[in-house]
């Protein structure tokens, strides 16, 4: 029972345990929803024996249940919060993406789950710029940022309760200031628009890079190889480390929070306050600067070096072969005319 999987946190993804819901199993979140659909226990029996995209379709084709768009959100909550329960592997890959948007881009028109994208062959999504509704990629934020607060939520959704009860957890869920803003709003959906999005990628297993520069604060700007290479590690989808200090590294952070790219951890020592950070997530290390630079060269895949300085040449040292070198040309200065 396989179907092709496009998004790592997709619907259609097989459980390592059941979803259970009036003795029925559901193998994967769509197989519940879509049976969630109907009252009737002989076609919710006929949804659990069919793939996802099976499941999909027939979900078009079955009885609709009275009031079915009252509840619909909250009957996606619940089979998410068991998706992503602590106890599968599923949990883990979700908390690797705090702090990031989360959007479920689509090339076939929902605009109510997710927004609209070219999806290429190989999976990766490049935005229209299109509005979309994006309820899936809410909820998702919702469950991986206030995980205890969802489960309880939908802890008495054990069977097929009442349709006020559902209804009632679904009007709270939207009105709550813990759930994600309205992402319809063009605004938003614009700054992806042409951008190539990997979500196919488990956030474990994406590539590691550790980015790290000058501190000359006198450096105003990015070397234009520097901005070509920060591209393609954005166009990879991966996950990148930088330090809090100033000049280069504070220019890198500048650009990604232009880029709207939010795969960034901003790493500090803790016995100092934090010096830079655009709004990326944080991570306080124990030790020194120079633990937290070879603890960092030891941890990425790759480094990436701008410029030539004493600590960006310590690091190229410790992460040797693994290393893209960049140099940064001084800035010209204005010559002074006497008259």
């Amino acid at each position: 029972m396989q179907a092709k999987i496009k998004n790592w946190f997709s619907n259609f993804e097989l459980l390592a345990e059941p979803i259970t819901a009036d003795g029925i199993k559901y193998w994967s979140v769509e197989n519940f929803f879509q049976a969630q659909k109907t009252t009737n226990p002989e076609e919710q029996k006929y949804i659990a024996s069919l793939n996802p995209a099976q499941a999909k379709l027939a979900g078009k084709k079955i009885s609709l249940r009275c009031g079915w768009e009252h509840i619909k959100i909250a009957v996606m909550l619940k089979g998410l919060v068991i998706k992503f329960h602590p106890s599968g592997t599923w949990y883990k890959e979700l908390m690797l993406t705090y702090g990031e948007s989360l959007v479920e881009w689509n090339s076939w028109g929902d605009l109510f789950w997710g927004a609209p994208a070219v999806v290429t062959k190989d999976g990766k999504a490049i935005p229209t710029g299109d509005t979309g509704e994006n309820y899936l990629g809410r909820l998702l934020m919702f469950v991986r940022n206030y995980y205890k607060m969802a489960e309880t939520l939908v802890s008495p959704i054990n069977e097929l309760v009442s349709p006020e009860f559902l209804a009632n957890l679904q009007k709270w869920l939207l009105s709550s200031h813990h759930f994600p803003a309205n992402y319809k709003a063009k605004t938003y959906l614009e700054k992806y628009k042409n951008r190539v999005i990997n979500n196919q990628t488990l956030p474990s297993q994406r590539i590691q890079i550790y980015i790290f520069g000058d501190r000359d604060t006198s450096i105003t700007k990015l070397p234009t190889d520097a901005i070509a290479r920060l591209n393609t590690i954005i166009n990879l989808g991966a996950e990148i480390h930088i330090s809090d200090a100033r000049g280069i590294d504070r220019l890198v952070q500048e650009y990604l929070k232009q880029q709207c790219y939010e795969r960034v951890t901003v790493w500090h020592i803790n016995t100092a306050k934090i010096q830079n950070n655009l709004g990326f997530r944080t991570k306080s290390f124990k030790g020194s600067y120079i633990d937290m630079d070879k603890e960092l060269c030891d941890m990425c895949h790759y480094g990436l070096a701008i410029g030539g300085n004493f600590y960006v040449k310590r690091n190229i040292k410790q992460m040797m072969g693994r290393v893209r070198i960049i140099q940064v040309e001084p800035e010209p200065t204005e010559m002074k005319t006497t008259t």
